[in-house]
């Protein structure tokens, strides 16, 4: 938490951790205080960026530069995959299994198959222009694919939409759903599928529009809408994957509302925050 560092200014210890600051630009001032007060503590130190003459990549004793471009879109995207994939490649090298190195490569291949596959959305994105608010749900792994599906959606297309993980959504937020409540489910296969069909027994008694992004067919065959995607990816590799089609959906629901998602209104490319 940021705010540890520059607001009450009561930082943990970090002499013993690798501190890594994440951020497309490199320029929020909260993130580079945190790697730069693992530096003073006598952290390793690595910052995960896109810009590498950044001041949080000065402040790390390391960094991994995305090398994805320049993102023309206020609401990035492409950097987000990136940062996933750069974070996998780190796991696999500390890892040290060659098969890891293997399934990184598979997932690149999976991830431009999807892409593919989803391209135009619109039709389907349309069936949703009616509804002003959306729950997501992911879990496990793809718990933060939710929230980056949900910050697109709002950032986007101005509605309201909750990312949750599925547990948390069945004790209590579940009570909100109700006939034609839209929902976005995130769920590739894995560990984090054992809620599923509890969940989906609940969200079809209470009559909600369900729009899936899965590799399972029996998750596919309940949702109205059927993202689906390619077989056989790890789990631990899934957020890379199943991250596509939910920006894309993000952006073919922006145009259903007459809405330009590359350019958000009230946003700015580099927000700085403390």
């Amino acid at each position: 938490m940021p705010s540890l560092f520059t607001l009450y200014r009561t930082p943990p210890a970090l002499d013993r951790a690798l501190v890594i600051g994440i951020s497309q630009s490199g320029q929020s001032p909260d993130i580079v205080s945190v790697v730069e007060e693992g530096a003073r503590q006598g952290a390793a130190t690595l910052a995960i960026t896109n810009d590498p003459s950044s001041p949080l990549a000065n402040a790390a004793a390391h960094t991994i530069p995305l090398c994805a471009g320049e993102e023309r879109a206020v609401a990035a995207t492409k950097t987000y995959t990136a940062e996933l994939m750069a974070l996998a490649m780190l796991s696999a090298a500390l890892e040290q299994k060659p098969e890891r190195r293997e399934e990184l490569s598979m997932a690149i291949d999976r991830l431009e198959e999807a892409l593919t596959h989803h391209r135009d959305l619109s039709s389907a994105a349309g069936d949703f222009a009616d509804a002003d608010k959306f729950v997501v749900l992911g879990r496990g792994f793809n718990y933060a694919t939710a929230f980056e599906v949900a910050l697109k959606i709002k950032e986007t297309s101005y509605l309201i939409a909750e990312p949750y993980s599925v547990a948390d959504l069945l004790h209590g937020p579940i009570a909100m759903i109700e006939r034609d409540f839209p929902v976005i489910l995130l769920a590739p296969s894995g560990d984090a599928s054992s809620d599923l069909p509890k969940l989906l027994d609940l969200l079809h008694e209470r009559g909600a529009r369900v729009a899936a992004i899965s590799d399972q067919p029996e998750v596919l065959a309940r949702a109205q809408v059927k993202m689906g995607l390619p077989l056989g990816v790890p789990e631990w590799l899934s957020p890379i994957v199943a991250v596509g089609p939910g920006q894309l959906w993000a952006g073919a629901l922006a145009a259903a509302h007459s809405q330009d998602p590359d350019k958000p209104r009230g946003l700015s490319k580099v927000t700085l925050t403390r």
